[in-house]
């Protein structure tokens, strides 16, 4: 008996014993999910230099014109020029998967996909650029900044992933929030949506 009126003398609302202690803050949510963008952005930056160097290591995929810069952490060795095909083989295919990450488990739409993209891509690549071209004369880093503006196989390389990365097939979920008017536990559940 003294255990049954002590369960109904507990609440058991969630609301009345924990209030939002679980749920994160709008502004906790959207700097985590600006992170994970910028995180996805940069793994693709480097899945498409690692995928370049594993194509041109295989030796194929070498006809078209050449594109100089393409690997610019080759400069030293003196191979950082590249075919075409070999950038489109690369980079294009990253960026499909990278658009989709970002769109799919992300959430976010085109426009800030694309610029977010372009931006890394460019950041990335031209710092890899200028840490490469610095080494290969012995200068400082900064010397060799303005410089990476001129490198086709930089805008090249940022071209094809943000392009790839913006026309990525992605359809995220949307979110419908389903609380009992009572207050008790919230549940979410996801239905498909159309277009991104």
């Amino acid at each position: 008996m003294g255990v049954a009126s002590f369960a109904m003398a507990v609440s058991l609302k969630p609301s009345a014993t924990l209030p939002h202690r679980g749920r994160p803050s709008r502004a906790a949510a959207a700097g985590g999910r600006a992170l994970l963008t910028i995180l996805v952005a940069l793994l693709g930056v480097v899945a498409g230099v690692g995928w370049l160097y594993l194509i041109r290591n295989s030796g194929r995929l070498g006809s078209g014109p050449n594109v100089s810069g393409a690997l610019p952490l080759q400069q030293l060795a003196g191979n950082a020029t590249q075919p075409l095909v070999r950038m489109l083989a690369a980079w294009i295919p990253v960026g499909l998967a990278t658009g989709w990450a970002l769109g799919r488990l992300v959430g976010v739409s085109r426009a800030p996909r694309a610029v977010t993209v372009a931006l890394l891509a460019l950041l990335a690549l031209g710092a890899a650029g200028a840490a490469s071209d610095a080494i290969a004369v012995n200068q400082r880093f900064s010397d060799h900044v303005s410089h990476q503006l001129s490198s086709p196989g930089i805008w090249i390389a940022a071209l094809l992933l943000t392009a790839a990365a913006v026309v990525a097939p992605t359809r995220p979920r949307a979110r419908m929030i389903v609380q009992p008017p009572d207050g008790g536990l919230l549940m979410t559940a996801s239905t498909p949506r159309r277009g991104s």
